[in-house]
């Protein structure tokens, strides 16, 4: 058993449900702040400055997070944007690891910034912004061939949208880490020469962020492809099943989760989380009782 099992099994009882709406929570104060400030402002006083934050203002530990937006439209976009990779992260993982995942993510970026200036004695002000993209990330990785309507019209695979995420997060990386010698020699040098700092604080929170997304998926991404059929078909599934039972009278009787174990549901007992099991082939759901203790089911022809 993973040492998160073991975890999730001795902590659950803390995790926090509909996680998703924390992140969105988080998104909304810090579009709020960057209305209602001046120019500068969060830098100012609220960004990941160990240099301010040793200096006595403790509270950047936490405001580092509110990171200002702009545009109403893109706000809008990005809120539920959250809400539905936030959720069908949760019930692909399960609420605990969605939890640890950002919490982790967190802690991560806050004990870097303050180790580069324990060491180095520059502050740089890290920020969660490429956490988010790393979770699209993961939700790629778990549902490659689902498709998406972008600019809610043209249909393309979620697949294709990772790349370019990835491709996004190396030229960051790259970016921020490239030597002096070799910027020198690019167009626009002068202008990558004066905001240094900034493109290196961006590549540090992009590889954290990368570090964390491989830690946290590295057994999917070793048998990425096998089960991806099963979890397409099941988030199709589901998708139906949720449309399908607004249109339908007394759909309280009919469970939507059941044990193939001890056989309860969602509607004997509300309190357990029902969750699919990677490790077998097929579809085969447990409770949170016997998620971890079950014998997988294997298909004989992959014996």
């Amino acid at each position: 058993m993973s040492l998160l099992n073991k975890l999730e099994r001795k902590f659950k009882k803390y995790e926090i449900k509909h996680f998703s709406y924390v992140i969105m929570g988080i998104a909304l104060i810090g579009a709020i702040i960057g209305y209602m400030t001046p120019s500068g402002f969060y830098s100012n006083y609220m960004s990941l400055n160990f240099e301010s934050i040793f200096h006595g203002q403790i509270w950047r530990i936490i405001t580092f997070l509110f990171v200002p937006r702009s545009g109403i439209l893109f706000l809008i976009l990005e809120l539920y944007f959250y809400y539905w990779l936030g959720e069908t992260l949760e019930q692909e993982w399960g609420a605990f690891k969605f939890n640890v995942f950002y919490f982790f993510g967190i802690i991560v970026h806050i004990l870097v910034a303050m180790l580069i200036y324990l060491i180095f004695g520059v502050s740089y002000e890290l920020t969660i912004t490429y956490l988010n993209m790393a979770m699209f990330l993961t939700f790629v990785t778990l549902f490659p061939d689902l498709k998406l309507l972008w600019m809610f019209i043209i249909p393309i695979k979620t697949k294709w949208i990772g790349i370019i995420d990835a491709i996004y997060l190396g030229w960051v990386i790259i970016k921020g880490f490239m030597p002096t010698a070799v910027m020198s020699v690019l167009p626009s040098s002068m202008y990558f020469t004066a905001f240094k700092k900034y493109y290196l604080t961006a590549a540090i929170s992009a590889l954290i962020s990368v570090i964390i997304y491989l830690i946290f998926n590295y057994e999917e991404i070793k048998t990425t492809g096998k089960n991806a059929r099963y979890r397409k078909n099941r988030y199709q599934k589901n998708i139906r099943a949720v449309k399908k039972a607004a249109n339908v009278e007394n759909t309280t009787t009919r469970p939507f989760h059941e044990c193939e174990i001890c056989h309860r549901t969602n509607l004997t007992n509300p309190e357990l989380e029902f969750r699919y099991c990677s490790k077998c082939d097929g579809m085969h759901e447990y409770c949170s009782d016997h998620i971890f203790t079950h014998k997988h089911i294997k298909n004989e022809e992959n014996n």
